[in-house]
């Protein structure tokens, strides 16, 4: 699982890459939100991200419709983290 999402990281920062610079705000927040995740995820154990996923999930709602690939991919990390119980 951790794979999983791990591999999502690197796609994450591939599409926060190639955000434009009308888009910097959001660039920053994602940016900010991956390097937490991966700060996280050398620092836990998968099973106590609780307290991340809120932060996550609102993110989300953020850029449903401004940035669809980068939802989709948050998403999909997120489904990986629900699936394995967290």
């Amino acid at each position: 699982m951790r794979e999983s999402v791990q591999e999502s990281i690197k796609e994450l920062k591939s599409e926060i890459a190639d955000l434009q610079g009308e888009d910097l705000e959001a660039k920053n927040k994602l940016s900010s939100i991956v390097e937490e995740l991966e700060s996280e995820l050398e620092s836990r154990e998968l099973d106590s991200f609780d307290d991340f996923i809120e932060p996550l999930s609102e993110s989300i709602s953020n850029f449903e419709t401004s940035h669809p690939r980068i939802t989709e991919i948050i998403n999909n990390m997120m489904s990986t983290l629900s699936g394995i119980g967290i």
